[in-house]
């Protein structure tokens, strides 16, 4: 044992004390951090303290040999050696290793370092190393032994920890120790007058506070507050309650989080006592009760009323209390004057005016009331302003307001939008049942605000109703509409607005003007380029629509270029419109529209001729989602609309048109040319892949939008067929030179003479083909070769579109 330091030899032996045994081994275990190495040196005294035997050891100091343990398994780490002879000293002490090591050391790093020679050792921390030359520079704090040795082997550590203070009853930093129960001392606070790597231990060895070699205090619970070691003390000289058996039969009880004790620590006997749970949902059955199962006591009242079954009670109401006797649930009613019938009868109850015994004017008033409208303002129902067939100025206070009556045109006048809150709306009513397309009920929006992006809204039907909502400072919309009367068929003045009939392509890419499926066209008159599609992406509802993709974008068209996507209405089909009269009537255009371009976009309706436009606008407010659209249209009172089979109206969406298609939305204008967009509008024509899809169009009589009308698919295609048609004919027959065979073409009548054109499939003796066309029916003819059988097959396209 001669190369152990002092204290092993102290701790081994028998007479010591068992105080300054202790004292020493607390010492000894901070020392032998640094000197790993000693594995042989630790199993001599791991063996000598098991001689001694462990009942010599104070319970508190069995981590320390539990630690000698664990240090005697590790064996020696060697890491590096250097075989230059170097001069035991401290402070900095350059050595030189093997430079073909991959180890590496840090700054800072705890090192120690053993010569051959026995005895000899020194420890410090890297002060630099480099790797090219092998050069490691160690400050060493700890040497043991004196002279130049050689054959060093160097290896990490932990910094150690030197020099201890001892406190019985003394002062360090100027605190006073106190010896609690002759076991150990206590500071009341930190102390500060320890140096790098000191630390603080009583007279029994029990380690109080230790500073590190970068200046960091710490206390050291080693040997306290564990399992099998000291109870430590709080603040106020009590052990802690976590040191302490508790919540378990026999020791000490706990307080839950509210500052109570838990149910399930009381005795058996107080268990029985009511405890309020919380609500209970009756009819969700919310949290889930169980009949004949629960904790005797608990109580839950009811928040919702409802009929989940519990021991045979099945009618809950608000109020009413559930509680568990331990064996059943019963019922506790909430609602003291409960009554569930009314002289052996339920339900409602009629009672005559006699039956009402009140004493209160308004109680008397009630019953003999002259209507209904009379009884709701006395008891102060909905708040609704009450109009007879007058004007009304709508405030910030009206709830509602409802018509009685109407012999004429009637405006009700909105407050600023600004004046309401969030969300706020009103409701409009005809009660009178007189409202009509003659005698509306026109609402004007207050100044520059808006009703659904319009200055107005017209209600014009019978018992017509409408929830207006305040969306901005100066927005209104439509939040609902009462049902309005519509016809059967035929709403939509648009023909196959949902595109789901394209005889001409069947749904392939078209990338030249002209149609792009039935009575949808476009036209381009700049550099720009796209194409046009019907694909199948649509709104739940609808199955395809138009899909146009720039493929050659513009960045500034010129003021003459035109590109927009169309469809015409004939003009038979809008007699109704009363359009050019000072009557003309108002029509609400909607559709679907998703666009990869967010922004606003420009659209028109004009007449045939392009003399009369209104021109609108349409927000695509987020790209690539589907977004409705609906724009109110009065009605126009001036210019030429056709009523024969020419086109009568035109519905246009610009897809970014030149400066001259510029126009004033909202507003209805005498032209030269369509005014399909605004200045400000969306170009989609500059952006080079941009895309724009509609769908569900609609043009309907009216100031509301309906759902999209419907049409059966072979009504639709039948509709379709008296603008274009494609089919098959085929002609075989014998004839002379000079004679020919001739074969009708079965397509149902159409708008006009169509122009027609066919692709022979199959031929046989064939000297040429010829078409005769009419509205009402055309025929497909042949010359043979020569005299004999001939025959043709050809597909035929009839074409009389707008």
């Amino acid at each position: 044992m001669s190369n152990l330091p002092a204290e092993l030899d102290f701790v081994t032996n028998k007479s010591a004390s068992p105080e300054r045994m202790n004292l020493a081994m607390a010492a000894l275990d901070l020392r032998l951090r640094t000197l790993e190495s000693y594995k042989p040196n630790f199993d001599a005294l791991l063996a000598q303290i098991q001689q001694v035997g462990l009942d010599r050891l104070n319970t508190a100091l069995l981590p320390v040999y539990n630690e000698l343990v664990s240090i005697a398994n590790l064996g020696a780490i060697f890491v590096a050696t250097s075989a230059p002879s170097v001069t035991v000293a401290t402070g900095n002490v350059p050595f030189v290793i093997d430079a073909s090591l991959a180890q590496q050391f840090a700054p800072a790093q705890w090192l120690v370092a053993m010569s051959a020679d026995a005895g000899v050792v020194m420890a410090g921390h890297v002060v630099s190393y480099v790797r090219a030359t092998g050069t490691l520079t160690i400050n060493v704090s700890n040497a043991f032994g004196a002279g130049a040795h050689g054959n060093w082997t160097i290896f990490p550590t932990v910094p150690p920890l030197l020099t201890a203070q001892a406190i019985d009853g003394g002062t360090l930093d100027g605190q006073p120790g106190t010896v609690i129960q002759h076991k150990r001392t206590l500071l009341g606070t930190a102390p500060t007058a320890l140096a790098d790597g000191e630390f603080a231990i009583d007279e029994h060895g029990a380690l109080l506070w230790w500073k590190d070699y970068q200046g960091n205090l710490h206390s050291l619970p080693l040997l306290a507050g564990l399992a099998n070691t000291l109870a430590t003390l709080d603040a106020t000289g009590l052990v802690p309650l976590s040191q302490l058996p508790h919540g378990v039969a026999n020791t000490l009880a706990t307080l839950d989080s509210g500052g109570h004790l838990p149910l399930n620590q009381l005795p058996a006997a107080l268990q029985g006592a009511m405890t309020y749970i919380g609500t209970w949902d009756a009819s969700a059955n919310n949290p889930a009760l169980v009949s004949g199962a629960g904790t005797k006591g608990y109580l839950y009242r009811v928040n919702n009323a409802g009929t989940t079954p519990l021991d045979g009670i099945t009618q809950w109401n608000v109020g009413d209390m559930a509680v568990f006797n331990g064996t059943v649930w019963n019922k506790w009613d909430g609602i003291s004057n409960e009554v569930l019938s009314v002289a052996g009868r339920t339900g409602n109850v009629t009672l005559a005016l006699a039956d009402l015994l009140d004493s209160t004017a308004v109680g008397r008033a009630l019953g003999s009331a002259a209507s209904v409208a009379v009884q709701r303002v006395l008891l102060n129902i909905d708040q609704a302003t009450m109009v007879n067939d007058a004007n009304q100025a709508i405030t910030n206070a009206m709830e509602a307001v409802v018509w009685t009556a109407i012999t004429a045109p009637r405006t009700g006048t909105l407050p600023s939008a600004a004046s309401m809150n969030q969300g706020q709306t009103v409701y409009i009513f005809d009660e009178s049942g007189a409202c009509s397309q003659n005698n509306t009920i026109t609402l004007t929006a207050n100044g520059a605000d808006t009703i659904n992006g319009a200055s107005s809204y017209v209600l014009n039907y019978a018992n017509a109703s409408v929830a207006l909502m305040r969306v901005s400072s100066t927005k209104w919309t439509v939040s609902s509409v009462g049902s309005a009367p519509t016809a059967p068929i035929g709403r939509n003045l648009l023909i196959n607005g949902g595109f789901d009939s394209d005889q001409r392509y069947g749904g392939t890419l078209v990338s030249t003007p002209g149609y792009l499926c039935d009575m949808w066209n476009n036209s381009t008159s700049g550099a720009g380029v796209y194409s046009a599609q019907v694909v199948a992406d649509a709104p739940p509802g609808l199955r395809n629509s138009l899909k146009t993709t720039v493929t050659t974008a513009v960045a500034s068209p010129g003021a003459t270029e035109v590109y927009q996507l169309f469809t015409a209405v004939e003009g038979v089909n809008i007699a109704k419109l009363k359009w050019g009269l000072a009557s003309g009537r108002t029509v609400t255009l909607s559709f679907w529209v998703k666009a990869s371009v967010a922004g606003t976009y420009g659209l028109c309706i004009g007449n045939g001729g392009g003399t009369q436009c209104y021109t609108a606008t349409y927000v695509v407010t987020t790209a690539n989602v589907w977004q409705y659209a609906t724009i109110v249209i009065p009605g126009a009172t001036a210019g030429t609309w056709a009523s024969d089979t020419t086109a009568g109206l035109r519905l246009i969406f610009d897809l970014g048109s030149g400066s001259n298609s510029n126009g004033t939305a909202g507003a209805w204008a005498t032209t030269t040319t369509y005014a399909r967009r605004t200045a400000a509008s969306v170009r989609l024509i500059s952006t080079a892949g941009a895309t724009h899809q509609v769908t569900g169009c609609q043009i309907e009589l009216g100031s509301y939008a309906t759902e999209f009308e419907y049409i059966p698919v072979d009504r639709l295609t039948l509709a379709c067929m008296r603008y274009y048609w494609k089919g098959q004919c085929n002609i075989q027959g014998y004839a002379t030179t000079s004679g020919r065979v001739k074969s009708s073409i079965s397509h149902p009548p159409m708008r006009a003479t169509p122009a027609g054109n066919w692709s022979m499939n199959s031929q046989g003796n064939v000297s040429s083909v010829g078409l005769e066309l009419a509205a009402n029916g055309s025929a497909l003819w042949l010359i043979p070769s020569a005299t004999g059988d001939a025959y043709y097959n050809a597909t035929i396209t009839l074409d009389a579109s707008l």
